[in-house]
């Protein structure tokens, strides 16, 4: 495993707005393209908190008792509070290869170039010498495309990962498709008094989910002069805020992926200081084109087991010496859709990377489907973002602690 924090001097982002309007508030205006740069007033960059981040996962299948998989995090800004040494723009890339040899690796960037419009989406992400480290390209389709390459000798890896997405259109997380908020306000009671962190997590953390599933998903890979490849279910969307997480998010457990037709998506997300009660949940379930149920709410609003809810848990215990905590080994996650049919997802927990005391991720696999009808077998990605460090143990529910 290699890891590289370094500080760099001078850090700029520039975007070619091709007719993009900047925002100065949330939904003010939108980019021509859901995959397309919303924090632009003021961009990310050294002088202020705020990111915007693309991200795209692949998990294959079983290799001589392998899983393997790959994530890829193109950063403008950070996800948590960043020291005055981290650069301003990074590049996050791990996995596990085909051989089981794990990583992840932090590319520093010293700029980052986004072009837009309705067709498509580039962005180029360079060093201080201006050498391109990594770059994106999406594309609307149809079939929506969305393809990345990497290229740091400095940390002996190369390579690109290339997506071509289902029918199932891309959405929001609250929404079926595109046509609502792109944050989380929808979720919120009438007349909630909330927190600051609570205002901040549901008004300002905005999710675009350009991809929900893919029919194609490739993976080439050179680390440390080992090439590595493989095929299997892909997924891609963005997240961008003003703020990083970690101010105002105490723990945050993820789910998502594809049992073969279907496409699965559940969150639940407590902010600081905030009761179990208000802790945000969304839950998106679609076969092929079909959307099955999306919808956000609130804990206390989710009368599950009723129609159009969901619910997941996880259970199990394993010690992590990489992460130095106690993580779950199993997730279960259970949907009751409007005509009372429900979509059951069984999933065991292998270890990923990063495994860290506030962040974690798996590679959950099982089988799923209509419960009683046809099970699939499913590649989804597991997440726990956790940097109010909540401990997990097995039979107790770390939103209640």
């Amino acid at each position: 495993m290699k890891l590289l924090v370094t500080t760099l001097l001078s850090s700029t982002l520039v975007l070619a707005t091709n007719g993009l309007e900047t925002r100065v508030a949330p939904d003010e205006t939108r980019p021509p393209n859901i995959d397309g740069a919303y924090v632009t007033n003021p961009f990310p960059g050294p002088d202020n908190e705020s990111f915007d981040w693309w991200w795209a996962n692949v998990i294959g299948e079983e290799v001589n008792g392998t899983i393997p998989s790959f994530e890829i995090v193109m950063y403008e800004g950070f996800v948590f509070t960043r020291a005055p040494s981290d650069p301003s723009f990074q590049v996050d890339i791990s996995g596990t290869l085909p051989n089981g040899t794990q990583f992840f690796i932090v590319i520093p960037a010293d700029s980052a170039t986004v072009t837009e419009n309705k067709e498509r989406v580039t962005a180029v992400w360079k060093d201080p010498s201006g050498v391109t480290i990594a770059s994106l390209l999406s594309t609307t389709g149809p079939p929506r495309t969305f393809d990345v390459s990497f290229n740091y000798p400095p940390l002996g890896i190369s390579g690109s990962v290339s997506l071509v997405g289902t029918n199932t259109p891309p959405h929001t997380g609250c929404s079926g498709n595109t046509a609502g908020s792109l944050y989380f306000d929808p979720a919120i009671p009438d007349g909630a008094n909330f927190n600051a962190a609570q205002t901040e997590f549901f008004t300002n953390l905005g999710w675009a989910i350009a991809m929900p599933g893919t029919t194609s998903a490739k993976v080439n890979i050179n680390l440390d002069g080992h090439s590595a490849s493989f095929k299997g279910a892909g997924y891609h969307d963005k997240n961008w805020a003003d703020k990083p997480i970690d101010q105002y998010l105490n723990t945050w457990l993820f789910g998502l992926g594809s049992c073969g037709p279907y496409h699965v998506a559940f969150v639940e997300a407590q902010p600081l200081n905030s009761p179990h009660e208000d802790d945000f949940m969304s839950g998106y379930l679609s076969f092929d084109t079909e959307i099955l149920q999306s919808q956000c709410t609130t804990f206390s609003n989710l009368p599950y087991p009723k129609p159009n809810t969901f619910n997941f848990n996880i259970s199990g215990t394993a010690d992590s010496p990489a992460a130095g905590v106690n993580l779950p080994t199993k997730m279960f996650a259970e949907y009751v859709i409007n005509n009372g049919s429900r979509y059951q997802f069984d999933l065991d927990l292998l270890p990923g990377t990063p495994a860290l005391p506030i962040y974690n991720r798996w590679r959950a696999v099982g089988k799923g489907g209509l419960v009683g009808g046809k099970q699939y077998d499913c590649t989804i990605l597991g997440e726990w973002m956790n940097p109010g460090a909540v401990p997990y143990t097995d039979g107790a529910n770390i939103f209640e602690t």
